[in-house]
């Protein structure tokens, strides 16, 4: 699946929420262990899941939100959960 690539600055929210919503569990667990800046190491332990593992939750959620690096992700995640719609 090769999903394009998009600027998580300026994509409309909607598109992201979107995204977001398309991840697994575990995906969304790992894509929110990065926004919040820990390593994947760190979010294998707490989860139970080799570095590895996580490393490849990492990469599949990063391939389906259409972001090309780690911080992308950050920023993506941050957006989807801090941000809100105009109401009118």
């Amino acid at each position: 699946m090769t999903t394009n690539i998009i600027d998580p600055w300026t994509a409309p929210l909607e598109q992201l929420r979107g995204r977001y919503a398309s991840l697994s569990q575990r995906q969304r667990q790992i894509a929110d262990g990065a926004a919040m800046g820990q390593p994947a190491k760190v979010s294998a332990a707490e989860l139970g899941i080799s570095y590895r593992t996580a490393e490849i939750h990492r990469a599949a959620a990063k391939e389906k939100l259409g972001v090309a690096g780690t911080a992308a992700l950050a920023i993506f995640v941050y957006r989807v959960k801090t941000e809100t719609s105009p109401c009118c």
